[in-house]
């Protein structure tokens, strides 16, 4: 957007009114209480539903006598910079778990683990093909911690799908 695209314009033009409610009471908190915010990293959902960052800052706008009349704001898309040290982060974290294991299915469980927490996700696995067999076996899993998770990946062990099944 252009500065004469955004000049004047409120959050509710931007974004979903859930967020733009959320930036509009933020706004009113840095008008009231004459405190800036600088470079603050927050996140919110787009309409399709994906993750996007911004790096904020606002600062109360005075008049000559120093009261407050408003605020000047500039929330900076940051998306891609934070995806870019989420991946970095999740290389180093793999890379740790290679250098220390002996073995690729002692390092399984931690690589899933590694990916699965750079990812938030609360369960992961693994499957390889076991060639002399010719099916998909369980090689690994990882789970955030709930006792229903271990049964699962425990149970999920003794499965193997025939070539395309599964």
């Amino acid at each position: 957007d252009t500065e004469a695209e955004v000049i004047g314009k409120t959050d509710f033009e931007f974004y979903s009114q859930e967020v733009a409610a959320y930036f509009y009471a933020d706004d009113q908190t840095v008008i009231r209480t004459g405190k800036s915010v600088i470079d603050r990293e927050e996140f919110y959902f787009d309409g399709e539903g994906r993750k996007r960052w911004l790096l904020t800052s606002k600062v109360p706008l005075r008049d000559e006598t120093n009261q407050i009349i408003g605020l000047v704001g500039v929330g900076r898309d940051i998306t891609e910079r934070k995806e870019l040290e989420r991946r970095l982060a999740l290389k180093d974290a793999v890379a740790e778990v290679l250098v220390e294991a002996e073995t690729v299915e002692a390092a399984t469980p931690r690589i899933i683990g590694a990916i699965g927490r750079a990812m938030g996700w609360e369960l992961g696995a693994m499957w390889l093909v076991d060639e002399d067999r010719d099916v998909l076996r369980f090689a690994g899993g990882w789970h955030a911690d709930h006792e229903s998770k271990d049964d699962f990946l425990e149970g999920t062990r003794d499965f193997a799908f025939e070539r395309g099944i599964g």
